[in-house]
């Protein structure tokens, strides 16, 4: 069975069974149905280096070839994915196949629906294949991307070129046509034509697959992650765009999530980061202005769609009925319906209310799949921007992009799909809220009392939870299998597992009380779950089928299937009375073309003409003139065909009513909905304070204390992500300690750039090193709920972290790398606070010394006074610290990475942070360990040398 393939609704569905059983006998094939049937026996097949288990009754010896498995590639077009001219190049395809040959009824079936979607790559459904026609002028680019062979179909009509793949195949290729900036269309058979002889199926557009529309769990990627569709509203006057409110809505389409917020132009880029969007809505009337909004220049997948889509009254009204009938909503109301919607700015309203239309149109299923938006308050997190988050290395390293390396892989012990998600969420967005974050530091601290085999215990069942928001999704989109139900009721009986355990008398006198309460707050689904644990028979996955219900379950069923046992008696003495009269070389066969049929493979010529005897004197029989074969003959039996179709019916009548109990017992759990979704949060909680716990114990972390005063006092501090690597050489990491004070907020760091001014990139083996970041890290760590790598810490709430490490080109803002190190300079000056921390790296390294060192005084001088914000300042200007010292400027601190040289003066770097200026940066001696030849050394020192001397 194919599980993630999206199905029609029951309705469809019932209503073909009964019209195919209430019509007789099919008529000869048609043209199509040929094809079809070629397809079903001889279509192409996805190379087993894509997906292993192959279908092996649709193989076709002729056709059949390996390749070599493809690399999706992993960008993204930043515009629609056709523009205008390809569009009409699709449309005049199409008219031109139209007018200049005579199509199969399936091939104008496929043309009208290209027409119709000429952006998208249509897939489409033939027997248990997925085809590519070459209809839209696409077929040799896809081929060509997918690996497929593209074949001819030659029959009476003009010959057709297609390429294809088994649709167990499914995943793969579209996850391919995405990650290559394409969009899919889905045409699937959706039941049969009986009205027009020579079609055989009816086919529909039954989704279209966008990056941001994708609801199976297909997405490569290192974890699991959000995948949100991000939808932007502003102002239609481009030029008021700076000082205008931006609306933004996102969800994502898998989870049933679905937020809001205001943004603007100055803090669109920093959201961007936080939510990582997979694709992005825009009105079009934004299209001119791309290249002069940064943040959106080089964004994910871009869908230009039609103002009207965001300020459609149907689309407006789609949201409010939306947000009116959540549970929530109606909670909050206080007899005004207008009262519902004050957390909502009208940007917000047009940016849901457009996401909502366009989600709509993709998933025609998908109306009431997805719950009240909650309307973020950014200044509930700390704001960390798009800079911070790459060169802080916090969710992915920058030397390629994965997470190894990463902050988020070095404390990642989560166990579910959910939790890892809102680790992900607490790392990028941590909280600022004093209150909630020591709540999550109680949770973590108890768990870190537990004894070990309680620990071990409660991640049995939670580790086999499901990510129950996905799979409620699935169900409520319509899309939903027996192993998404199955998940949820094996995860019901794993949730009041968990809470027994939290319950239990271990806990309380570990002084877990908190995790009592955490507990207490899982609901009871027992009720429920005793309803719907024993609908399903074990070990059936994927889609419903007959004898997926089991017995007990429903009494109609189980009489039918006594009925359809007493056919399959019926069937064996049939057998055994037409063996009494024609004799054992004979077979029961149905024919697509010709019904039920008996079949006389191999006959002898001197035994023929007793056969055909036979077959006259039996009044039952009917011999098969057309189906005479060359050394054989069918026949029609009247009692073989009405025991068929007798059966037939009742496997129909019985699919129905399976298919009828499962949608009901599916519709108990949607009933639940809001308690599942509220269950899915506590267990993610859960989750994500145990594996806080579990990496603390592991690694010796503690408890920071959390005050709201501006103190960032480390004592034996460790990297996080160094520590991990070290341990694997079997190295120690040195301790250093971190007290950014009152009297010494910014820290001058100055020292060789080997010596561990700055973390450089761990996976290039580079030497270890204190890292300037580490700071930063404990702050983000503290405040997404965790333990930090320390002997103690006293951590002020920091509301931001603005970094400026690193040096590049913008090459498409055509901007230097001063420029780009000068405006990411600005935008620290302009947002940072008293409460936020600052790690500076080398600014004003970009051009002559004397400007230089002139604009990283102004800098840390406005830092210190202005801003007064905490931070380090690593710099090679020896002299930045002496004049900052001449000139008084308070809250200063003058630190330095500590080196010695040994005795053939090559330099040795310890690794320690201590008081003092370092007048020397030892860049020859760092230079000769990097390997530069040996007299390009020499007449540097000897240059060294002579403009010391001219210098004093």
């Amino acid at each position: 069975m194919i599980s993630n393939i999206p199905t029609v609704s029951s309705t469809v569905v019932f209503h073909f069974i009964a019209h195919r059983t209430a019509t007789k006998k099919a008529s000869r094939s048609s043209s199509a149905s040929v094809m079809a049937s070629v397809l079903d026996n001889d279509s192409l097949v996805c190379n087993n280096t894509v997906n292993n288990s192959l279908d092996k009754s649709h193989s076709a010896p002729v056709r059949r070839r390996t390749r070599s498995k493809f690399t999706p590639s992993s960008s993204f077009v930043t515009v629609q994915n056709m523009d205008q001219d390809q569009l009409q190049t699709a449309k005049d395809t199409i008219s031109l196949i139209q007018s200049e040959t005579t199509l199969t009824p399936l091939m104008q079936e496929i043309s009208d629906l290209q027409k119709h979607n000429p952006e998208h790559i249509l897939l489409v459904q033939v027997g248990s294949f997925y085809e590519i026609y070459d209809i839209g002028g696409y077929l040799d680019e896809i081929a060509g991307l997918l690996s497929l062979r593209i074949a001819t179909m030659k029959g009476k009509r003009d010959p057709v070129r297609m390429a294809g793949f088994p649709m167990h195949c499914y995943k793969d290729y579209v996850t391919s046509l995405i990650n290559n900036g394409k969009t899919v269309a889905l045409v699937q058979q959706v039941g049969k034509d009986y009205s027009i002889s020579s079609k055989s199926f009816v086919r529909a557009v039954t989704r279209i697959i966008t990056p941001g529309t994708m609801i199976d769990d297909n997405m490569a990627s290192d974890v699991a992650e959000n995948s949100f569709l991000l939808s932007i509203v502003s102002p239609v006057v481009v030029s008021s765009l700076q000082k205008s409110k931006i609306g933004l809505a996102w969800m994502d389409v898998s989870t049933g999530e679905f937020f809001t917020a205001q943004s603007n132009l100055q803090s669109l880029e920093t959201d961007l980061a936080r939510i990582q969007p997979r694709e992005i809505l825009v009105q079009e009337h934004m299209q001119s202005a791309i290249n002069y909004i940064p943040a959106l220049k080089s964004a994910a997948h871009l869908t230009f769609k039609p103002d009207s889509l965001f300020t459609d009254p149907k689309s407006i009204g789609r949201f409010r009925n939306l947000v009116l009938r959540s549970d929530l909503g109606l909670a909050n109301h206080d007899g005004s319906d207008e009262a519902v919607f004050k957390g909502y700015s009208p940007y917000q309203t047009q940016a849901a209310a457009g996401m909502l239309e366009y989600v709509a149109h993709n998933l025609p299923l998908a109306e009431h799949a997805f719950r009240l938006p909650i309307s973020q308050n950014k200044k509930q997190m700390m704001k960390l921007d798009k800079v911070t988050l790459k060169s802080l290395e916090i969710l992915r390293n920058i030397r390629d992009g994965g997470i190894r390396g990463s902050l988020f892989q070095a404390v990642n012990y989560t166990k579910t799909n959910a939790g890892s998600r809102l680790l992900i969420s607490r790392l990028s967005s941590p909280l600022v809220d004093i209150e909630e974050i020591n709540h999550i530091h109680d949770v973590v601290e108890a768990f870190t009392k537990q004894p070990s085999h309680w620990i071990h215990d409660i991640t049995l069942p939670l580790e086999t939870c499901c990510d129950i928001k996905k799979n409620l999704q699935r169900l409520s989109l319509g899309n939903g299998s027996l192993t998404d139900f199955r998940d949820i009721i094996d995860t019901l009986r794993n949730s009041a597992t968990i809470r027994n355990i939290l319950t239990s008398e271990i806990p309380q006198k570990c002084n877990g009380t908190v995790l009592f309460d955490l507990g207490n707050s899982i609901s009871d689904f027992s009720a429920l779950y005793d309803k719907l644990e024993g609908v399903l028979n074990d070990g059936i996955n994927g889609n419903i089928t007959l004898g997926s219900i089991s017995k007990g379950v429903s009494k109609h069923l189980d009489t039918l299937r006594e009925n359809r046992t007493e056919l399959n008696q019926k069937r064996q003495q049939l057998f055994t009375k037409l063996v009494q009269v024609y004799g054992e070389n004979f077979s029961f066969i149905v024919d697509n073309r010709y019904g039920a049929a008996l079949e006389f493979p191999k006959i002898n010529s001197k035994k023929r003409p007793k056969l055909l005897n036979i077959i006259d004197m039996d009044p039952a029989s009917t011999l098969m003139h057309e189906q005479r074969l060359a050394s054989g003959v069918r026949i029609h039996n009247k009692h073989w065909t009405d025991l068929l179709n007798q059966m037939q019916e009742l496997d129909d009548e019985m699919l129905k009513l399976e298919i009828d109990i499962f949608e009901k017992a599916c519709n108990q759990i949607k009933q639940s909905i809001p308690e599942l979704i509220e269950l899915s949060r506590i267990l993610s909680e859960i989750d994500v304070s145990l594996s806080f716990a579990v990496l603390s114990i592991e690694k010796e972390y503690v408890r920071p204390k959390m005050v709201t005063e501006p103190i960032h006092k480390i004592t034996g501090s460790r990297h996080p992500v160094v520590e991990n690597f070290q341990q694997l050489r079997g190295s120690m990491f040195i301790k250093n300690d971190i007290d950014l004070s009152e009297d010494q907020r910014m820290w001058i760091l100055t020292g060789p750039n080997m010596g561990g001014k700055m973390r450089a990139s761990i996976l290039a083996n580079m030497p270890l090193m204190f890292g300037m970041n580490l700071s930063a890290l404990l702050s983000i760590l503290a405040q997404a709920g965790g333990f930090v790598p320390a002997d103690s810490a006293t951590l002020g709430v920091v509301d931001g972290i603005y970094t400026r490490i690193g040096a590049s080109d913008d090459l498409s803002a055509n901007e230097s790398t001063f420029m780009v190190e000068m405006r990411e300079t600005a935008y620290i000056l302009a947002n940072a606070t008293p409460s936020s921390l600052v790690i500076m790296d080398e600014v004003g390294r970009g051009t002559s010394m004397l400007d230089g060192l002139s604009l990283a005084y102004g800098i840390i001088e406005h830092l210190a006074n202005v801003n007064q914000s905490r931070g380090l300042f690593a710099t090679h200007y020896h002299e930045l610290a002496t004049f900052t010292h001449m000139m008084n400027i308070t809250g200063i601190g003058e630190y330095h990475a500590t080196c010695q040289l040994d005795k053939d003066n090559g330099l040795i770097c310890l690794y320690r942070i201590e008081p003092g200026i370092m007048n020397q940066s030892h860049g020859i001696e760092v230079a000769s360990h990097a390997g530069l030849p040996s007299e390009v050394i020499r007449i540097a020192k000897e240059m060294y040398t002579n403009l010391e001397t001219q210098i004093k």
